[in-house]
């Protein structure tokens, strides 16, 4: 989108080449980044059945996160889940045997594909209670597995890879 500016009839109209730059708002672009998207899914359509149902599996299913749990800030996990576009395979958790679990409404605890990472999701009645789950049941603060809270939202990460529990950290951090 270009800037515009009215000009007088006795004004010399300006040259494309004179104009300033053309300035593109962030609607714009993620509007343009997700056409491109689009027509890239378009594209994939012309390859051979295995080769395109890979890769389209890879451009689509993995943004599409939907978890079975009942509390206000389950669309925001799922949110930051699509945000790391990874496909994810639910783990069992028995979250009632943790200590404090009455603070917890519900969990989920997650791991990609190849089982670099997992995340455990704890859905909390209350932001405070983060800290209180953490330390009754002893949760690693070290490289590979770190927990954090965004709200009523706690999360544990666990990886062998120490940037991978970082990164992983800071989408949940809330860098929506």
């Amino acid at each position: 989108m270009c800037a515009r500016k009215n000009w007088n009839s006795g004004q010399k109209k300006p040259q494309m080449a004179e104009m300033a730059a053309p300035t593109i708002s962030f609607a714009v672009l993620t509007t343009t980044i997700s056409v491109l998207r689009a027509q890239r899914v378009i594209e994939i359509g012309n390859h051979e059945e295995p080769e395109a149902n890979r890769i389209i599996e890879n451009c689509i299913m993995t943004t599409n996160i939907q978890l079975n749990v009942t509390h206000q800030d389950k669309t925001r996990a799922e949110y930051f889940l699509q945000a790391m576009n990874e496909h994810f395979e639910l783990l069992p958790i028995d979250w009632k045997s943790w200590k404090e679990s009455g603070r917890i409404v519900d969990a989920v605890r997650l791991s990609n594909t190849d089982k670099s990472l997992t995340i455990t999701l704890l859905f909390l009645e209350d932001y405070g209670d983060a800290e209180i789950i953490a330390k009754a049941n002893s949760l690693p603060t070290i490289d590979t597995a770190r927990w954090s809270n965004n709200g009523s939202l706690m999360f544990l990460v666990e990886s062998a890879e120490p940037y991978r529990v970082s990164s992983t950290l800071g989408v949940f951090a809330g860098n929506e």
